[in-house]
This record gives C-alpha cells, sequence and structure tokens, in this order.
C-alpha cells in the first residue's frame, strides 16, 4: 500500500511515516517564507492533513505538491506575501 493510501485509509503508521518523510523539508520551505515562525506553520501543517487525511491526493506523485501547498497556506495565514524572504537555514546547525 502506497503512502498516499494509507493516509486516506487511515493506516495506524501512515502518519508517522509521512511526518517522518516531509517535515525536514517543508519546514525549510516555510523557513524561507516566515522565519521562526516555520515550525509552527508546519505543526498547522499536519494538523490540517490530520482532520483531512481523506483529501490527500490518490497519486504519491502529487503527494508533495499537496503537502507544500497546504504549508504555504499556512505561511501566507502568517503573513508571508508581505514579508522579505529569509536566507534558507543552514544545514548544519552548528555553523
Amino acid at each position: 500500500m502506497s503512502l498516499t493510501e494509507a493516509l486516506r485509509t487511515g493506516a495506524p503508521d501512515a502518519f508517522g511515516a509521512l511526518y517522518d518523510e516531509y517535515a525536514g523539508p517543508l519546514y525549510a520551505y516555510c523557513h524561507v517564507m516566515v522565519g521562526d515562525e516555520a515550525a509552527d506553520a508546519v505543526r498547522d501543517t499536519f494538523i490540517a492533513i490530520a482532520r483531512h487525511p481523506g483529501e490527500a491526493p490518490s497519486d504519491d506523485g502529487a503527494l508533495p505538491v499537496w503537502l507544500h501547498a497546504l504549508a504555504r497556506s499556512e505561511c501566507v495565514r502568517r503573513g508571508a506575501l508581505g514579508r522579505r524572504p529569509v536566507s534558507a537555514p543552514p544545514a548544519d546547525p552548528l555553523r
């Protein structure tokens, strides 16, 4: 069963697998748009997914696009369109 099928059917491990695979890239995307509010935007993105798992696309290839669209909506809700983009977070937090 694909990840999107598992998510749509409410499989117990699907949400955790989705988070493990996409939370990092979504955080980096949101950080560029809203800076320090990125963690909140990612959290609210996953809350929206948990509330409406049946809205996930039926195609695994469309899943990243759908997730980024949800994250973008959360960033826009936080005023991302009225801000200047910030630089991406460093790959190594000790740098």
